[in-house]
């Protein structure tokens, strides 16, 4: 019998040959996609995410530039998932 996180691996990999991505990008975007809906729907708790300090000892334009490349990533990758019918 196969675990839960073996088959999420398995599928992973399966979309992700499918539309030409690595497979933990396909995680990665699924996992993102899921916070961003929790986060509108009210059933992510703003207030516990603010309360846990990060240190981020990073330029702003570094940041913003990562920023910018992940928004990318995760439009491309939404993109070919709904050419391919998964999204």
């Amino acid at each position: 019998m196969t675990s839960s996180g073996e088959v999420t691996r398995l599928m992973a990999k399966s979309i992700a040959r499918k539309i030409g991505e690595k497979p933990e990008d396909i995680i990665w975007f699924f996992e993102l996609k899921s916070i961003i809906e929790a986060s509108r729907s009210g059933k992510l708790d703003k207030a516990e995410i603010l309360r846990k300090p990060v240190g981020i000892d990073q330029p702003l334009n570094k940041l913003l530039n990562a920023g910018r490349k992940n928004l990318e990533k995760y439009k491309r990758i939404e993109e070919k998932l709904r050419k391919a019918g998964l999204v």
